[in-house]
């Protein structure tokens, strides 16, 4: 394996932890998108939390990834940081 292929490896192997936001907010916008009766659920405890995601955002981040690699760049250059939604009975309007 050549010496820059190994770095990139090396790179990847770092844990890369970013700093994680976090705020207690009304989510009743973020809910817009799931079941019918996600809301009732957290609110009588059949659920704890309802975790939401953009796919659409961790596929364009992979691709992103594999792009500087093929292109010689630093693995994370341009990627995004991951943002979720985590909907708790406690945050609900």
């Amino acid at each position: 394996m050549s010496r820059p292929a190994q770095q990139r490896l090396e790179q990847l192997r770092r844990p890369h932890l970013p700093a994680l936001e976090h705020q207690l907010e009304p989510v009743q916008a973020r809910l817009a998108g799931a079941r019918p009766d996600t809301r009732a659920l957290l609110i009588d405890g059949t659920l704890d939390a309802v975790i939401t995601q953009s796919p659409q955002s961790v596929v364009g981040n992979a691709v992103r990834i594999f792009a500087n690699l093929r292109d010689g760049r630093d693995a994370m250059t341009g990627v995004e940081a991951l943002r979720l939604n985590l909907a708790l009975r406690e945050n609900l309007p």
